[in-house]
């Protein structure tokens, strides 16, 4: 699944304001994501 850049720049926007408050859970969503943009 794609995703648009403003998708993208609020997730990397959002892990820098909140970088110690990231859950597991929102962990793992992000290495499935990171492992999504990288081909």
């Amino acid at each position: 699944m794609e995703m648009d850049l403003n998708e993208l720049y609020e997730k990397l926007a959002w892990m820098m304001r909140y970088p110690f408050g990231i859950t597991t859970k929102a962990l793992q969503n992000h290495n499935l994501f990171s492992f999504s943009i990288q081909e």
